[in-house]
C-alpha cells in the first residue's frame, strides 16, 4: 500500500506519492457545485 499526501491551496487539490513525490491526482474545486449527496446511496460504499 502506498502512502500519499494531500496538498491543498485555495481551490486546488493535489495528491502526491509520499515516497516519490509523484503527482497522483490534481483537482480544482468548483465553488458553484454542491459536492454533498442529496440522496441516500442505494449501495454501501466499497473499499479497495
Amino acid at each position: 500500500m502506498q502512502q500519499s499526501r494531500g496538498v491543498i491551496h485555495d481551490l486546488s487539490i493535489r495528491v502526491i506519492n509520499a515516497a516519490t513525490s509523484e503527482l497522483l491526482r490534481h483537482r480544482i474545486l468548483d465553488p458553484d457545485r454542491d459536492y454533498q449527496p442529496t440522496t441516500t446511496p442505494t449501495h454501501p460504499p466499497t473499499h479497495e
